[in-house]
């Protein structure tokens, strides 16, 4: 009988969990635990609050700033820049939406995955599109002269 360059792979060296978690000698435990996924990453629930807060925050910030220059102006807001400066304090409820698709995902593989879409889509669609909306009618105006 002859032996392979690596020698074969003793029951000494393989430890506990891996040997109680094999039940097929010809298959590795990676195939056989498939059904267990391993716990989700809490860095992409914290990068996904983080961004998710980025976005709050600035719309926080800008779109009090930016009423007070409307009123100024004196002029009608298009529905969507009023929907903003009425609704910005609504951009709160994403951290809110990360937190719970993390704890209420059924699948928890998929955890992160969730997170990080909401938080991505937050600061890189919904915080354009309201600052687009905020900076609309000064396009507007810009356009009538």
């Amino acid at each position: 009988m002859k032996r392979s360059a690596c020698g074969p792979l003793l029951r000494s060296q393989l430890n506990s969990e891996t040997l109680a978690s094999m039940t097929n000698p010809y298959q590795t435990p990676a195939t056989q635990s498939a059904d267990h996924a391993p716990p989700p990453k809490k860095f992409g629930l914290a990068i996904s609050l983080l961004l998710t807060a980025i976005t709050a925050l600035v719309l926080s910030f800008v779109a009090p700033n930016f009423r007070s220059v409307f009123s100024a102006f004196d002029a009608e807001l298009p529905w969507w820049s009023s929907m903003v400066l009425n609704g910005y304090l609504a951009s709160w409820l994403l951290p809110v939406a990360v937190v719970a698709a993390w704890f209420g995902w059924p699948k928890p593989h998929q955890q992160s995955a969730i997170a990080l879409t909401i938080g991505a889509v937050s600061f890189l669609v919904v915080l354009p599109l309201c600052l687009l909306a905020l900076y609309l009618p000064i396009f507007n105006l810009g356009a009538a002269t």
